[in-house]
Order: C-alpha cells, then sequence, then structure tokens
C-alpha cells in the first residue's frame, strides 16, 4: 500500500517547481493528481537534501539521488536506469508531450558516472531515499521477510516457518522499492519525522487508545444457555477442549500423515467389507426401510 494524500500532492507539485521542472512535466504531474485523487506520494519534507537537479533530466522530472545513487523519477516515485530513461518518457509520460533528446541525456549520465547497475539492498532497516514512493509492509515475525501483499506474506510463512501457527496479524513497518522490474523487492526503510504511520498500524493504534479510554474493565460476554446445543451439551466437547493449547487443538483437526495411523485405512475398509457381507442376513423390510430416503413418511 503506499501513501496517499492530497496534501502530499501538493507538495509535490511545489517541490518540482522548486526545481525547476519543465512546465510540461509539471503540467503532466498536475494532470495526474487532478484525475486521480490516489496518486502515490514519491517525497517528503526534506527532499533537497538528498536530490540534486541534473542539467538536462530535471526538465523531464527526473532527479539525481545522491544516496544511492541514481536517477529517480519525481512522477513515479522509482529509480530508472540509464539505458531505459528514453524509454519510460515515451511509454509513462505521453501526455506530457516532451520528447526526451538521447544525446542531452547521456551527457548526464556521464557527468554522474551511472550505469544500469543498481545497488543490492538487504532487509537492514535504512533511512529512506527521498524520491521513491513509500509503502506499507509487513514485517514476518520469524525473520527479516517483508511483504506488502497479505496473501504473500502467509504463502512465505507456510513454506519457511512450517512449525509456527499462522499469526493473525504482522507487524506494519515502511518500506520501499527501486522499481517494478528487475529491482522490484521491498525493502524496509527508516521514515522521515513526521511521515505518516504506516495504514495498518494506525488502525491498532486506534483501537488500543479506544480501549484504554474505556472506564473499568470489561464486563466480559455471558452465554445464553439457551443458545447451546444438546448435542454439545450431550458429547461434552466444550469440557473436552478448554484449557488445550492451541498448537494441540489444531493437531487434532490437522490431516493425517502418511506415517500415522498406518492400520486405519486397512480397518475402515474391513469394516465396509464385513458390513457387505452381512446384508444377506438382514431382512427385506429394514433393508428397504435403509434404502429409504425418509423413512418415517413411508
Amino acid at each position: 500500500m503506499a501513501y496517499k494524500s492530497a496534501a502530499a500532492n501538493k507538495e509535490a507539485i511545489n517541490h518540482l517547481t522548486n526545481l525547476h521542472v519543465d512546465n510540461q512535466v509539471r503540467h503532466h504531474f498536475q494532470h495526474a493528481c487532478a484525475s486521480n485523487q490516489s496518486f502515490s506520494q514519491g517525497l517528503d519534507n526534506s527532499i533537497d537534501t538528498q536530490l540534486v537537479e541534473p542539467p538536462y533530466l530535471h526538465k523531464l522530472g527526473i532527479a539525481y539521488n545522491t544516496m544511492l545513487p541514481a536517477f529517480v523519477c519525481l512522477i513515479c516515485g522509482i529509480v530508472i536506469q540509464p539505458s531505459h530513461i528514453v524509454e519510460h518518457i515515451k511509454n509513462k509520460h505521453t501526455e506530457s508531450g516532451i520528447v526526451a533528446d538521447r544525446e542531452l541525456i547521456a551527457q548526464d549520465v556521464q557527468l554522474y558516472g551511472l550505469s544500469d547497475q543498481l545497488p543490492s539492498m538487504d532487509l537492514t532497516p535504512r533511512p529512506a531515499f527521498q524520491g521513491l514512493t513509500m509503502h506499507t509492509a509487513l514485517k514476518c515475525i520469524a525473520c527479516p521477510k517483508i511483504y506488502v501483499a497479505r496473501s504473500s506474506m502467509i504463502k512465505h510463512h507456510n513454506i519457511e516457518h512450517k512449525g509456527i501457527p499462522v499469526p493473525s496479524s504482522w507487524p506494519a513497518i515502511h518500506a520501499q522499492q527501486l522499481n517494478h522490474a528487475l529491482y522490484k523487492s521491498f525493502f524496509p526503510v527508516i521514515p522521515p519525522a513526521g511521515a505518516p504511520v504506516p495504514h495498518a498500524q494506525a488502525i491498532i493504534d486506534n483501537i488500543e487508545a479506544a480501549m484504554l479510554a474505556i472506564d473499568g474493565k470489561p464486563s466480559g460476554h455471558r452465554l445464553d444457555p439457551r443458545l447451546v446445543s444438546p448435542w454439545l451439551k450431550s458429547n461434552r466437547w466444550l469440557e473436552l477442549i478448554k484449557d488445550k493449547p492451541i498448537h494441540e487443538l489444531r493437531a487434532m483437526v490437522a490431516p493425517l500423515q502418511p506415517n500415522e495411523f498406518s492400520q486405519l485405512v486397512p480397518a475402515v475398509h474391513r469394516l465396509f467389507q464385513g458390513s457387505e457381507d452381512m446384508f444377506d442376513l438382514v431382512p427385506e423390510l429394514i433393508l428397504q426401510r435403509l434404502n429409504t430416503p425418509d423413512p418415517a413418511k413411508t
């Protein structure tokens, strides 16, 4: 999930103005914000501390991040490799009407000595890179891995941490990615002061604050005895599972492994075979009743 807000869009437009970005590019950015209220935030309050204006590329909305180091598209919030700049402007920003000059781009690339090789990002938290979109990610409780999609985190947990029960939630952290292609892996970052709290964590904080604001202790849930079915009362299932650890309860209902109850299947087969052999001994009237959908109505 990327942080998205109208205030961030307005701030980004002001930053583009301060960086002397070409008017066509700035108008293209404004149009993107106006047509899509959920435009991703790719900038923060201290943009000038990391970003430098390349002589030509700044007119295309591309800045040079000194900490990466790499070129960053301020509109898309991703890193642009030097050999991909012309293609990126042509395919992603056609509405701007800008035609990139390959010769001038080559001069900027030579000025900063950049190549298409981008730095590899491990899972050690680092200060956020300005110009890149900030996302909300989930951090694994058993290893440093992070994922933006909950489904990806569940899949990772089931494969890498089979012995640990799947949690109902994971810590929400800030994360960034270099681009959406070869370098699309997310890495954790430390946001600048005043950055938005991850959405999921904000919800949890609000719930905890509301709970603390309640005077006294909750009275607890009182179950109406009339809602307990006679079946549960007769088999005493609730008494059997009371105070049982969660992992034991899960083991009770888990599918059988190949090495468990090896004689169970043959025993069931023998039971069915024995029942079939007794059909000839059962009176015909009883067999008719057994074969009737609802004997009480016939």
